[in-house]
C-alpha cells in the first residue's frame, strides 16, 4: 500500500467541489460518493489485486490511462480520506 501512496499522492481527487455554494457543494459531494460506490462495486477483487501488484512492481505506466486504473485510483484516494474519519462516518460513506 505504501507504493500506492507514492503513485496516487499527486493525483487530484476530481470531485469538483466549490467552496462558496453550500448546496452545490452538497450536490457535488453526493455525486462523488455515487462515483466512489460505483467504481468500488465495478472493480472486481482480482482487478484490484492486479492493479496493486503492478503498482508495487512499478509496472503501472502502461495502464495508468485505462478506465480501470482511474477507477482504482479514485477509490484508493477516497478510501485514504475516509480512513481518517470515525467509524460512524466511515460506515455512512462506505455503505450509504
Amino acid at each position: 500500500m505504501s507504493k500506492c501512496a507514492e503513485v496516487f499522492i499527486n493525483m487530484e481527487l476530481d470531485i469538483n467541489v466549490p467552496v462558496v455554494n453550500r448546496e452545490e457543494t452538497k450536490k457535488n459531494v453526493l455525486k462523488a460518493l455515487r462515483k466512489y460506490r460505483l467504481c468500488r462495486n465495478n472493480l472486481s477483487h482480482e482487478c484490484k489485486q492486479r492493479m496493486m501488484e503492478r503498482i508495487e512492481k512499478d509496472e503501472y505506466q502502461s495502464i495508468e490511462h485505462t478506465e480501470e486504473f482511474q477507477q482504482y485510483a479514485f477509490v484508493w484516494k477516497v478510501e485514504e480520506a475516509v480512513d481518517k474519519l470515525n467509524c460512524i462516518e466511515q460506515q455512512i460513506i462506505r455503505e450509504g
